[in-house]
């Protein structure tokens, strides 16, 4: 399967979703697959932030040779927050293969948040620590 002919679908692209309708007349096959990352939501849609060491969700993988006489129509669909990423997808009969997912820009908001959280904590228990900083700090 080339990369090109693959489409990895997790929102609203996907059958029975409110976008479908822009590939429901293309000949092709779709394909339950799996992809590590994070979901969420952006401005009211579905998002995915690709990570290797993410947790597994489930997307329906879009098989077609007609997928890159319309990756510029899609792309400009998507727009600029959301740009299509290669990342490795598992098929349910075992295969790992590399498709096109739109993704969206940025940290997943719950990372940032834990990012931020654990900065805090790394900074609130050096005052502690005996550190010279800490000690100047508590003058």
């Amino acid at each position: 399967m080339k990369t090109e002919n693959l489409l990895a679908a997790y929102g609203t692209l996907r059958p029975g979703e409110v976008n479908h309708r822009l590939l429901a007349d293309v000949p092709g096959e779709w394909l339950d697959g799996w992809v590590h990352g994070f979901r969420g939501e952006e401005d009211g849609y579905p998002a995915f932030w690709y990570s290797a060491a993410g947790p597994r969700h489930a997307v329906k993988v879009f098989h077609s040779a007609e997928l890159p006489k319309l990756w510029a129509h899609l792309d400009w669909f998507e727009g600029k927050n959301w740009p299509r990423g290669v990342v490795p997808v598992e098929l349910a009969d075992g295969r790992t293969v590399q498709a096109n997912l739109y993704q969206r820009t940025g940290q997943p908001p719950r990372l940032g948040r834990a990012r931020a959280c654990a900065h805090a904590r790394s900074a609130s228990s050096s005052e502690g620590s005996g550190d010279s900083r800490s000690r100047v700090r508590g003058m």
